[in-house]
C-alpha cells in the first residue's frame, strides 16, 4: 500500500575525510524528482534526484566557497556590508539570525568576526549545523597539518548555534543582562524560489524545498519579517545588515513598512545589502 504521507528529502550519513581526519558527516538529499514538460506538452524524463548536501565549515581550498573565505575570489559584497573589523579592534559579535546553510556565517567569521552566533529555527537545517559544527571540533583536535588544525580551532571558538526563531532570541536581550549582545545583527531571509532552478546553488535548492514543505501565508511572512527587523534595531549595539534581491522592497514590504530606513545600501548584480546604522563608532 502506497503510503499516504509524502517525503520529499532524506537524512543520511556519508563519509567525511579531511586530510587526516576520518569522519562521517550528516547529509541531506531532495529525492522528488520533477518532470520536465517539453514544448509540444509532452512529458519527458524525470529529472535525477540531488546528491547529498553536507555543511562544511572546512571547505576545500579550490571550492567556490573556500576562495570566498580566503579572499581568493576578490573583495566580498557581504563581507564588506558587515565589515566586522571595521570599528571593532577585536571583532564585532555578530547574530546571524537567519542562518540557513552557514555559508555567511563562515565568511562573516574568517572576515574577522569577534564572535559570530548563528540563529537557525528549522530543526533539520539546525541538525545540518549542529554536524558541522561537531565535525570542526574534531579537526581542532586531531587534523595533523598546523594551519588546518589552527583555522578549525579559531573557528570552533568564533561560531555557535542556537534553534529558535530569531524574534526569541532578540526578547532575551530584555530578560538576560548577562546575554552576549550583538554589535551587528545579520538578516538574511529566504527569498522566493526562482523560475529558473539551474541558476539556484545546491544549498539553496535544498532550503527552498524544505520551506515549501511549511506553507506560510505571504502576509504573515512578511509581518515576521517587519517585526524581526524592529527587533533587532533595537537589540543591536552598531547596525542591522539585512540580505535582499537587488531589486525586492525593503524588508516586510510595503503592506508592513516602518519608520526604519536604510543608512545606505552595497548592491551587487543579483543581491543588494541594506545596511541600518544605530551608532557610529
Amino acid at each position: 500500500m502506497e503510503s499516504p504521507t509524502k517525503f520529499t528529502h532524506a537524512l543520511s550519513f556519508l563519509p567525511y575525510e579531511s586530510g587526516n581526519v576520518l569522519d562521517y558527516a550528516l547529509g541531506i538529499q531532495s529525492f522528488e524528482s520533477r518532470e520536465k514538460t517539453s514544448k509540444r506538452g509532452k512529458a519527458q524524463r524525470p529529472t535525477k534526484s540531488m546528491k547529498p548536501f553536507v555543511v562544511d565549515f572546512c571547505p576545500l581550498p579550490s571550492s567556490l566557497l573556500g576562495k570566498r573565505s580566503s579572499g581568493e575570489s576578490g573583495p566580498d559584497l557581504l563581507t564588506k556590508a558587515i565589515a566586522p573589523r571595521k570599528g571593532f579592534e577585536q571583532g564585532a559579535i555578530v547574530y546571524d539570525l537567519m542562518a540557513g546553510m552557514g555559508q555567511d556565517s563562515l565568511l562573516i567569521a574568517n572576515a574577522g568576526a569577534k564572535r559570530v552566533h548563528m540563529v537557525e529555527r528549522d530543526p533539520i537545517v539546525a541538525a545540518l549545523l549542529e554536524d558541522a559544527l561537531r565535525r570542526l571540533h574534531v579537526l581542532s583536535e586531531q587534523a595533523d597539518d598546523d594551519r588546518q588544525r589552527q583555522l578549525a580551532t579559531d573557528l570552533w571558538r568564533c561560531l555557535s548555534l542556537e534553534v529558535k526563531d530569531g524574534r526569541e532570541v532578540l526578547a532575551q536581550f530584555m530578560d538576560d543582562s548577562t546575554k552576549e549582545r550583538p554589535d551587528i545583527v545579520y538578516l538574511d531571509p529566504m527569498f522566493p524560489a526562482r523560475k529558473k532552478s539551474a541558476s539556484v546553488k545546491k544549498n539553496m535548492q535544498v532550503l527552498q524545498g524544505l520551506l515549501e514543505t511549511r506553507q506560510v501565508a505571504e502576509e504573515e511572512r512578511l509581518k515576521e519579517e517587519s517585526e524581526l527587523l524592529q527587533a533587532a534595531y533595537h537589540a543591536t549595539g552598531c547596525r542591522v545588515v539585512v540580505k535582499r534581491p537587488v531589486n525586492a522592497e525593503q524588508l516586510g514590504g510595503s503592506l508592513f513598512s516602518t519608520e526604519l530606513k536604510p543608512s545606505y545600501q552595497i548592491k551587487g548584480s543579483v543581491n543588494r545589502w541594506d545596511v541600518y546604522v544605530k551608532s557610529v563608532l
